[in-house]
């Protein structure tokens, strides 16, 4: 929305994203079995904090949003990968399951 001419609008969608990932780190860290596993040193929590602290223009915060989910992006294969080598299963993704 910012590219194509709704600036205000698409900061507000943007800012609002970040805000959710922020919203969803933090719920899945407060789970006692699985939460250590995402974003464990709060690399992306600390990024969107700054990111929106910061006050970015828009061409900032597009970039910055981008490269937030991305990082979020990997981070839940990485949190997928380290649960299973934390349960010392195999990481097949089989399921399976009883």
């Amino acid at each position: 929305m910012i590219k194509t001419g709704e600036g205000e609008r698409g900061r507000r969608e943007i800012e609002s994203g970040l805000k959710s990932i922020d919203d969803t780190l933090e719920y899945i860290a407060e789970d006692l079995v699985y939460g250590f596993y995402w974003d464990p040193n709060m690399q992306i929590r600390n990024d969107i904090r700054s990111s929106l602290a910061a006050k970015l223009d828009n061409a900032q915060l597009i970039i910055a949003g981008e490269r937030i989910g991305k990082q979020f992006d990997e981070e839940i294969d990485k949190a997928r990968r380290d649960q299973v080598r934390g349960r010392g299963g195999s990481d097949s993704g089989g399921g399976g399951g009883s």
